[in-house]
């Protein structure tokens, strides 16, 4: 009995930390993107080297950093 008590207590504990888990990610992200069109240049510029053929190449994830750092900065 004690043991079925204690298994349903966790049960419902874990439960509740994923139900929190999940509404804190829908609160702190962004669930639909910014049109491209209402992007900035350094943000386009930084969708254009995610989708380039090689984008994840070190080059372009480089640019991409770059890119999203002046976004942040204007």
């Amino acid at each position: 009995m004690k043991k079925t008590i204690l298994a349903l207590t966790l049960a419902s504990a874990f439960i509740a930390g994923t139900a929190n888990a999940a509404s804190h990610d829908q609160a702190t992200q962004k669930t639909i993107a910014e049109p491209f069109s209402q992007m900035n240049e350094h943000e386009q510029a930084a969708v254009a080297h995610s989708f380039s053929k090689n984008g994840q190449a070190f080059a372009h994830e480089s640019q991409m950093a770059n890119h999203m750092k002046q976004a942040a900065k204007q």
